[in-house]
C-alpha cells in the first residue's frame, strides 16, 4: 500500500481535533442533559468552564477523520495506526489537567498513592460519605484523601504506549494498532471508572457510561483484533503454500529461460557483430607481430654491423670461427624476413575484408 502524505495526515489529524472537540462537548451534555436543560447555546458551547468527555472526543474525532479519509481517498485504517500513537500521547500528558482542575477523581483511601484535597476546592456532588468520615484536618482545613486517578491513567497511558511501540513490528494488518489501543485503554479506563465519584449515568439508571463504553470497546476491538489477526495469518499461511506448489513451475520455466539465453549467446556469437569484434581484435595481433619482427630486423642490422668492426681487428683462425657463427645467424633472419611478407599479407587482406564490411 502507498504512503500516506504528510499533507493528508496533518489534514486528518486537524479535522479529528475539531470532531473531538464536538463530540466530547455533546457526549457529555447527552449524558448530563439535567445540568444543561432550559440554558442558552452560549452555556452549551462553553467549553473554558469543563465538560468534555474523552468516548466523546474519540468517537467524534473517528467520524470526522473517516470522512476526511474517504474524501480524499486515503487508508483510515493506516492513518489510525499512526494518529492513535499521537492520541495516547497527548492523554499522558493532558489527563494532568485533572489534578489542576481537582477533579474526576477516586474514592476514600490512605494508600501510599492517596492524594489530599482541600474540602473547598471540590464539587460538593463528588464528596462521598466515606470522605467526609476520613476528613484530614491541617492549619484549620479540611482534605480529603482519594485516589489519583489522573496519575493512574497517565501511567497506564505511557505502558499502553510502550507497549503498542514494540507491537507495531509484529502487527498483521492495518488497523491492528489503533484497536489494540482501544482495546487496551478500555482496559485500563474499567479500573479507574470504577474507582471514579463523579460518573456520568445513562439516564434514568444507575448505570455508568463510560464503564459500559470501556467494557464494550476491551471485549469488542480485543475479540475482533485476535480474530483479525488469526484470519490474517491463515492467510499468509495459505499464500507461502500456494507459493511452494508454484515453485516446480518456477523452476521449469527458470530452465526454459536458460536454454533460451544459450541459444541467444550462440546467436550473438555467430552474429555479425561478433565476427566484426573478432577480425578487429586478428588486426590488433597482427600489427604487434608486425612490429615486433621489424625491431628483430633492425636490432640484427645493428649486430652485423658491429660484428663487421669486430672481425677486422681479428686474426684468420678467430675470423673463420667467426664466419660460421655469423652464417648460421643471418641464414636464421633471412627465414624470419622470408616469412615476413606472408604475414604482410595476410594483414592486407584481413584490412580489406573489414574496409568491405563497414561500408
Amino acid at each position: 500500500m502507498a504512503e500516506i502524505e504528510s499533507e493528508s495526515l496533518l489534514g486528518a489529524s486537524i479535522s479529528a481535533l475539531v470532531g473531538g472537540v464536538i463530540g466530547g462537548r455533546l457526549y457529555y451534555i447527552a449524558f448530563s442533559w439535567s445540568q444543561f436543560s432550559g440554558k442558552s447555546w452560549k452555556i452549551l458551547c462553553d467549553i473554558r468552564s469543563g465538560g468534555i468527555s474523552i468516548y466523546g472526543a474519540i468517537l467524534g474525532g473517528v467520524l470526522v477523520a473517516a470522512l476526511f479519509c474517504r474524501l480524499s481517498r486515503t487508508s483510515f485504517w493506516k492513518m489510525a495506526d499512526i494518529v492513535c500513537m499521537g492520541l495516547l500521547s497527548g492523554q499522558i500528558i493532558g489527563v494532568w489537567g485533572n489534578f489542576f482542575n481537582r477533579e474526576a477523581f477516586g474514592e476514600y483511601t490512605d494508600s501510599l498513592f492517596a492524594m489530599g484535597l482541600p474540602m473547598d476546592s471540590v464539587q460538593k456532588s463528588a464528596v462521598t460519605k466515606l470522605m467526609k468520615q476520613h476528613l484530614v484536618t491541617f492549619r484549620d482545613m479540611d482534605y480529603i484523601q482519594v485516589h489519583p486517578l489522573f496519575f493512574y491513567e497517565s501511567i497506564w497511558c505511557l505502558l499502553l504506549l510502550l507497549i503498542l511501540l514494540l507491537y507495531t513490528w509484529r502487527k498483521k494488518f492495518e488497523g491492528e494498532i489503533f484497536l489494540r489501543y482501544l482495546a487496551g485503554y478500555g482496559l485500563g479506563k474499567c479500573v479507574i471508572e470504577w474507582l471514579r465519584t463523579d460518573k456520568l449515568y445513562i439516564p434514568k439508571t444507575k448505570i455508568p457510561v463510560s464503564l459500559l463504553v470501556s467494557a464494550a470497546l476491551f471485549l469488542i476491538c480485543g475479540i475482533v483484533a485476535t480474530v483479525r489477526r488469526i484470519l490474517s495469518k491463515k492467510e499468509r499461511r495459505s499464500a507461502d503454500a500456494g507459493e511452494r506448489s508454484v515453485m516446480p513451475q518456477k523452476r521449469k520455466m527458470m530452465a526454459a529461460d536458460w536454454k533460451t539465453f544459450i541459444t541467444l549467446i550462440m546467436y550473438r556469437m555467430s552474429s555479425e557483430t561478433f565476427l566484426k569484434n573478432w577480425i578487429e581484435r586478428e588486426r590488433w595481433w597482427l600489427k604487434k607481430i608486425r612490429n615486433q619482427m621489424s625491431r628483430k630486423i633492425q636490432n640484427s642490422q645493428k649486430l652485423l654491423k658491429r660484428q663487421k668492426r669486430k672481425f677486422q681487428s681479428l686474426s684468420k683462425m678467430r675470423k673463420q670461427q667467426k664466419l660460421r657463427r655469423l652464417q648460421k645467424l643471418l641464414n636464421q633472419r633471412i627465414r624470419e624476413r622470408r616469412d615476413l611478407p606472408n604475414q604482410l599479407r595476410l594483414s592486407q587482406r584481413l584490412d580489406r575484408m573489414i574496409a568491405k564490411m563497414y561500408k
